[in-house]
C-alpha cells in the first residue's frame, strides 16, 4: 500500500509540474485563447472602446489629444500591432472626409520621407459603422522605414518584408471625428483584434446618435 501511495503522489507532483511549466509558457510567450475585455472611456476626450486584456492603452502626455494601444508581449515572442488615435471633439466643423484621409496618408509619408509606396486598397467608405467611416490601406517595404521605426510592426527591414497601413477616419453627426492608424504584424489574430477596437470606437458626452 505504501509503494502505490508513493507511486501515486509522485505521478501527482509530475503532473503538477508539467501544468505549471504550460502556464508559465502561455504566459512567457503572451498567448491568451480568449482574453477578456477591457472597457476604456476618456470623457475629456469624448470618447470610449473595448480593447482585450492582452492590449495596453498609453495617453500621450506631449499631445493631450493623442492615445495609443499596443499588444502586451512576452519576451519569447515578436508578434505584434500597433494602434495610433488622434481625436478631435474639441473644434468640430465640416470638412470633406475623403480630403481628410488623403491629407493624413501625404502627412505620414511626408514625416518618414518614404518614396515607394503603394496604396493597397484606395480611400472606401464602410457602410455598415454606427459612424461615418472611410478606409485607406498603403504598404511600404520595411527597408524604407527608419531603423528601429516603432511603426515597422514585421521587426524586420529588408526589401521583401511589406509594412501594412490601414488608416481611418471615423466621424459623427456632429463633424467630430477620430482618425486611426493601424499598423499590422505578422498575426491574423493580433490584426484582427486591432480592428476590431477600431471598429468599436465611441463618441461619449454629446449628443451623438
Amino acid at each position: 500500500m505504501l509503494g502505490r501511495n508513493h507511486i501515486c503522489l509522485k505521478m501527482n507532483f509530475k503532473m503538477v509540474i508539467i501544468l505549471s511549466a504550460a502556464c508559465l509558457a502561455l504566459s512567457l510567450i503572451g498567448c491568451s485563447a480568449s482574453p477578456s475585455i477591457v472597457h476604456y472611456e476618456n470623457e475629456s476626450l469624448g470618447i470610449s472602446l473595448d480593447y482585450p486584456a492582452n492590449w495596453e492603452i498609453d495617453v500621450d502626455e506631449r499631445v493631450d489629444n493623442h492615445l495609443v494601444l499596443e499588444v502586451t508581449q512576452g519576451f519569447l515572442v515578436k508578434n505584434s500591432a500597433l494602434i495610433e488615435m488622434w481625436v478631435n471633439t474639441y473644434s468640430c466643423s465640416s470638412f470633406e472626409i475623403f480630403e481628410r484621409i488623403n491629407s493624413r496618408i501625404d502627412m505620414l509619408w511626408n514625416r518618414y520621407e518614404l518614396d515607394d509606396h503603394s496604396v493597397v486598397h484606395p480611400p472606401t467608405k464602410i457602410d455598415d459603422w454606427e459612424y461615418e467611416a472611410l478606409k485607406i490601406s498603403v504598404s511600404t517595404p520595411t527597408i524604407s522605414l527608419p531603423e528601429d521605426s516603432y511603426i515597422n510592426q514585421m521587426h524586420e527591414q529588408d526589401e521583401d518584408t511589406i509594412q501594412i497601413l490601414d488608416s481611418y477616419v471615423i466621424r459623427n453627426s456632429d463633424d467630430c471625428y477620430v482618425h486611426v492608424d493601424v499598423y499590422s504584424g505578422k498575426s491574423d489574430e493580433l490584426n484582427d483584434q486591432a480592428h476590431e477596437i477600431v471598429k468599436g470606437i465611441r463618441f461619449i458626452n454629446q449628443d451623438f446618435p
